[in-house]
């Protein structure tokens, strides 16, 4: 076995202080617990045989993917509220999540952008979503008589395609 020194530099790292969201090329600000689940395969594997093989002759993959899935939690500014903080205020007009689809739907899909970042802060990776469209929105609301707490929204978004560009 090969003798293998690896450092955390080593490592693709990922999560709070070690990535950005950017949408038209600014930061979108108070995100936490950003998660891509990927883009499954659109059906599966078929193999090829006849009846009197005893192992495939070969297997057919699936030639399409579905869409994919991100979830991410932000944090409202008291001033704009959380419709006016995501995004950059793109939704800022937005009364609740009904409001939300039908804008997208005269807007249109959005593209932004998950930016890595080594552990000095500079960028490595930039990973590309397009085709993305809010999907779900909700409130995360915690309160007791402890103290102060926290009211994030957690967002799920769909997208039509990832790809990794130049950071």
């Amino acid at each position: 076995m090969a003798d293998v020194n690896l450092s955390a530099r080593d490592y693709e790292l990922y999560g709070a202080g070690f990535g950005i969201l950017q949408y038209n090329g600014e930061p979108l600000d108070l995100i936490s617990n950003f998660q891509d689940s990927g883009q499954p395969a659109l059906g599966q594997p078929i193999d090829v045989m006849t009846i009197n093989d005893v192992r495939p002759r070969c297997i057919i993959p699936p030639m399409a993917v579905s869409s994919g899935t991100l979830t991410f939690t932000t944090y409202g500014l008291k001033a704009e509220g959380v419709w006016g903080t995501i995004f950059n205020g793109r939704f800022a007009s937005a009364k609740d999540l009904v409001d939300i689809f039908r804008m997208q739907l005269e807007l249109g899909a959005i593209t932004i952008c998950w930016i890595t970042v080594d552990l000095d802060g500079s960028p490595t990776k930039c990973f590309q979503y397009s085709g993305l469209i809010v999907t779900d929105a909700r409130k995360n609301i915690n309160v007791d008589n402890q103290g102060a707490r926290q009211a994030t929204q957690t967002f799920t978004c769909k997208y039509t395609r990832i790809q990794e560009i130049e950071a």
